[in-house]
């Protein structure tokens, strides 16, 4: 074998090399921006999400009865058995159930929503430092 050959043999193996590098790059890039791109959709989704239970919330505490809150009642309810729970973080799940009492209680005694004031600000309180802590890590889930 001469230094012909050799170096013929030493050409195409950093060739093949180099295509591998380059196949493992793309690959980990694709990974990559494949991951972005689901963290996004489930960030935004949580952002829909957590918007909609502090409006139910703030719309209920407001009302003048719960008679006219009803529509509002029925969407936090809702949301707190249903697509909350699948974003939710454990800080959120707390105000969620905190909410929920004192809403269930004002229900079944027929209480004044406006009582429900303070516990929908805490709420929408809990939701905003939830999103602010989930901006790049959506999956976070303990508390602070």
């Amino acid at each position: 074998m001469g230094l012909k050959d050799t170096l013929e043999i030493i050409v195409k193996g950093l060739g093949l090399l180099g295509a591998g590098v380059v196949f493992a790059i793309g690959l980990w890039q694709y990974q990559d921006s494949k991951q972005k791109e689901f963290y996004a959709q489930f960030w935004n989704r949580r952002l829909d999400l957590y918007v909609q239970a502090s409006q139910a919330a703030s719309n209920i505490a407001v009302s003048s009865s719960l008679e006219t809150a009803a529509d509002f009642r029925r969407a936090f309810w809702a949301l707190y058995y249903g697509p909350m729970s699948v974003v939710e973080d454990l800080d959120v799940k707390g105000a969620m159930q905190e909410f929920g009492r004192a809403l269930s209680a004002v229900e079944r005694d027929a209480g004044d929503p406006k009582s429900l004031q303070q516990p929908a600000y805490r709420l929408a309180t809990v939701l905003r430092d939830s999103l602010g802590r989930s901006w790049n890590q959506p999956f976070l889930l303990e508390s602070k």
